[in-house]
């Protein structure tokens, strides 16, 4: 068998024997700790990412009542006429390894604010719309 060591009899086999043992052991201990590590890490980023659902579900139902509002108020050509001119939104993500494990490190976000050139919104409800809706893309 090609690979594999042969013991040695006696006090030198015995000493081999020990020593792979604790560099076995060693290496359970070691892989246990970034488990746990590693699954602290995770139960932290899983609240987190309940907590920021939570808010941006909040946000979200907080930003379509008000648009229904506005619609109910301007139809659909207020809408488009607010929405003319507004660039999207634009979200960049940062990865890093933790322990060989890649994950999202950061976000950015950029939301631009309404251009000067475009045209304001017909009613206070399109206005309450649009501040409710940047909220949300932040959550």
């Amino acid at each position: 068998m090609t690979g594999t060591r042969r013991t040695p009899p006696g006090r030198a086999g015995r000493m081999r024997l020990r020593h792979s043992h604790d560099v076995a052991e060693r290496g359970a201990d070691l892989l246990e700790q970034k488990l746990r590590i590693l699954r602290s890490e995770q139960e932290r980023l899983q609240r987190a990412e309940e907590a920021a659902a939570r808010s941006w579900r909040d946000l979200l139902s907080e930003a379509e009542s008000w648009l229904l509002r506005g619609l109910l108020l301007g139809g659909e050509q207020a809408l488009a006429s607010a929405a003319m001119g507004i660039g999207p939104a634009e979200v960049t993500v940062r990865w890093a390894t933790s322990m060989g494990v890649r994950h999202p490190a950061a976000v950015s976000l950029f939301v631009p604010p309404r251009p000067s050139t475009a045209s304001a919104p017909t009613n206070t409800a399109l206005v309450h719309a649009e501040a409710a809706y940047r909220r949300a893309v932040r959550a």
